[in-house]
């Protein structure tokens, strides 16, 4: 399953070499771009053959020299009154709009845009032309399923054209329900940050989310609905001790046996505690016709409370419509789509009211006796007879989450460790009718009902399982409604915040803090960053043994973030010695980013965190050191005197970190030389500032063997050994 294309894999693998082609600070030469150039071409020409296209679409990546004074229509569509050949060949081509992918502050995805045509344009021609503008970074054609339709509503829908090109960067889903499931992304950011989530995590099917409901659409094809169904189908969990044939040749499925002796019979997909069976399948009376025109609500009745709650949850993404007239209506996109979804039908019709606790008992002994990560109680629980049942599931390692107050008495919550959960609306507004007081822990963005919330905080927790399965539910819970991973809510009577599954991923990793980017111009930045308080309450005591600074730089079409330097976990500063403060005259790109990763080391594996936050600051290169991440690091005070440190490892293969100090400001040269006295590789060669200094190198160019790297800063000279050992 992928979430990143509108070209085939292998335009969009193409892409991406052609981008690092182009941004290599190595001279390639003409010659061979020409020849890159007519490779090009030969494979997709090759592809379009085998590959139908949507008519009249072009993806277009426009140079923000074309953005500049950019216009937005209320139609959504934009005009560009400074890019004026592009505009000379839109006229000429018939253009009906140019639509932005995305408008929302800071997205990658701004210089992405649809350019529609008439149906009947020679798209080839088109894309041919289009390419070789001077305002245009890339475009392409869209393969056939790609693309959503952008409607009568103008800009609200100007965000459904969501697949990037890029193996880089927010993953948009192609689903139809994207664009309508704001709570997922939107440009007024009350949303979850969800595509920036799913670039590193779109869950683990390991980790289960228990839906406590009335029942959850288990099969795809009943009632004829198998368009709502089918994006579950198969996130649903399956009891692996109920597959398979018995000792008597019958199908555990339905042998009446408990085959796995956990005490429940045939329990395949969850269970049914109302009618202590394993039948939770949803079953309602059919709904109006009115549900095949996308109204939800009026689905509600059909799918069951339980199966919508389990859609928010943990629907799959990019799915191949089964009637695409009818899933462009409808579909799902869920928060944790790579996790699995087991069904416990316990509540329904007049229970909610009159309340039975021993319900709720059994649907959460069944949960964490079974693995799963968190359980989302849909209708809200009370009573001090479920305290000791939530410690019991808390000790084995489950998270509840309760709908706060949903359609009954604000009696309706759970003391902790269970999480009371309760929905802003869009404008920023709270839910109607439901409690906010000091019960109340989590906010989450929606609109229908505590349950949603409910179902979106446990999908949150088991993302943050999924990139970290060393946390356990303590330190879940603790880091879920940390105020660094949630976003304030004005309107709230209580300080709570609503979950933002980007911050809480941050967090479940120890993302770094990155502080401050600077530099005067005609200086080189320098990026200063704490390390994350909140590892301290990580279990088995992780270290952060090394940071890794990325840097795009847009000057030099670098669409996706690169590997700049690797530093020590110590490290608190980091100087780029390739780029200088400045913005060059006539320069139209956009800032050069920054980020910062961490690495945990826990011993017997590692964790590389989620980048920290982005910043970003003009730069031009002065053409110091080749891109092997030469840079200045402070961990510790300036030195006093220059010194060759030595590299460690050594011997190694085919990465060594070489250190040195610098006493002073000055000309620095370090150099790698064979036994001959050949030089194989310049590591640096240029002015550098007093300071301690840790530099990458790579050495897979080179054959095995010992090497001789020296140090040359003022009157200082000392070489050393390497020994690569392949």
């Amino acid at each position: 399953m992928s979430c990143r294309r509108t070209i085939p894999r292998a335009n969009a693998n193409l892409l991406l070499a052609n981008s690092q082609f182009y941004s290599s600070t190595n001279v390639r030469g003409v010659v061979m771009k020409k020849i890159f150039a007519i490779f090009l071409a030969v494979l997709c020409a090759s592809i379009a053959m085998a590959q139908s296209y949507v008519p009249g679409h072009l993806t277009v990546i426009l140079k923000d020299a074309a953005m500049q004074g950019m216009l937005v229509q209320s139609d959504g569509s934009v005009i560009l009154p400074n890019a004026t050949s592009l505009n000379t060949m839109n006229s000429s081509n018939g253009l009906i709009a140019m639509r932005p992918l995305s408008m929302k502050a800071g997205s990658p995805y701004r210089f992405f845009f649809d350019f529609e045509f008439p149906s009947t344009a020679n798209m080839d021609a088109l894309n041919s032309s289009y390419a070789s503008n001077s305002f245009v970074w890339w475009a392409s054609k869209i393969p056939n399923g790609n693309l959503e339709s952008f409607g009568a509503s103008g800009a609200a829908n100007s965000f459904s054209n969501t697949h990037s090109p890029l193996p880089c960067g927010p993953l948009y889903p192609n689903d139809p329900a994207f664009p309508r499931e704001w709570h997922l992304d939107q440009p007024n950011d009350i949303d979850m940050n969800l595509p920036e989530t799913w670039e590193w995590t779109t869950g683990n099917p390991n980790i289960v989310i228990a839906i406590c409901g009335g029942g959850v659409a288990v099969d795809t094809s009943a009632n004829g609905y198998a368009y709502v169904r089918n994006d579950l189908a198969r996130n649903i969990w399956t009891n692996p001790g109920e597959i398979g044939i018995d000792e008597l040749g019958r199908d555990k499925r339905t042998n009446g046996k408990d085959d796995d002796h956990n005490d429940f019979v045939d329990d395949i997909h969850g269970w049914n505690v109302l009618f202590d069976n394993g039948d939770v399948e949803a079953r309602y009376p059919t709904p109006p016709p009115g549900c095949v025109t996308g109204r939800e609500e009026e689905c509600f009745y059909l799918i069951g409370h339980g199966t919508f709650g389990a859609a928010w949850a943990s629907s799959q993404i990019d799915n191949t419509p089964l009637d695409p007239v009818v899933y462009t209506r409808n579909g799902w996109v869920g928060i944790a789509p790579n996790c699995k979804i087991m069904g416990l039908s316990s509540v329904a019709g007049p229970h909610v009211r009159s309340g039975y606790p021993t319900e709720g008992v059994w649907s959460i002994i069944y949960a964490y006796e079974n693995g799963a990560t968190a359980l989302a109680y849909l209708y809200g629980l009370y009573g001090d007879y479920l305290s000791r049942f939530l410690d019991s599931a808390y000790a084995h390692g489950m998270l509840v989450t309760n709908g706060f107050g949903n359609a009954g008495p604000s009696s309706f919550d759970l003391a902790p460790p269970a999480i009371n959960c309760q929905l802003v609306r869009q404008d920023g507004t709270l839910y109607p009718g439901n409690p906010v007081d000091s019960r109340l822990e989590i906010f989450s963005p929606g609109d229908f009902g505590s349950g949603q919330s409910a179902c979106a905080v446990a999908a949150v927790i088991a993302l943050m399982k999924s990139i970290n399965p060393y946390l356990t539910a303590p330190q879940l819970r603790y880091i879920l409604l940390h105020p660094t991973s949630t976003t304030p809510v004005p309107a709230s009577p209580v300080p709570v915040g609503r979950t933002d599954a980007l911050k809480a991923i941050r967090n479940a990793t120890a993302s770094p803090i990155f502080k401050s980017l600077t530099g005067n111009d005609g200086e080189h930045p320098l990026l200063k960053w704490d390390p994350n308080p909140i590892i301290s309450i990580f279990p088995l005591n992780p270290v952060i043994d090394q940071y890794v600074i990325q840097r795009k730089r847009h000057y030099m079409d670098e669409l996706c973030f690169q590997d700049l330097a690797i530093v020590p976990g110590s490290a608190t500063e980091y100087i780029d010695m390739q780029e200088t403060v400045g913005r060059l005259p006539g320069e139209h790109s956009p800032p050069t980013e920054y980020k910062i990763r961490a690495r945990l080391n826990y011993g017997t594996s590692t964790i590389m965190s989620v980048p920290s936050n982005m910043l970003s600051i003009w730069t031009h290169s002065n053409g110091v050191g080749n891109g092997d991440g030469v840079g200045k690091i402070s961990s510790r005070n300036t030195p006093t005197q220059t010194r060759l440190l030595g590299n460690y490892p050594n011997p190694f293969n085919p990465n060594t970190t070489i250190s040195f100090d610098i006493g002073e400001a000055g000309f620095v040269s370090l150099k790698v030389f064979d036994l001959l006295g050949q030089e194989v590789a310049t590591i640096t060669n240029g002015v550098a500032i007093g300071g301690h200094y840790e530099v990458a190198f790579d050495a897979s160019a080179l054959a095995s063997g010992v090497y001789i790297y020296r140090l040359q800063a003022g009157g200082f000279s000392e070489t050393r050994k390497l020994i690569l050992s392949k």
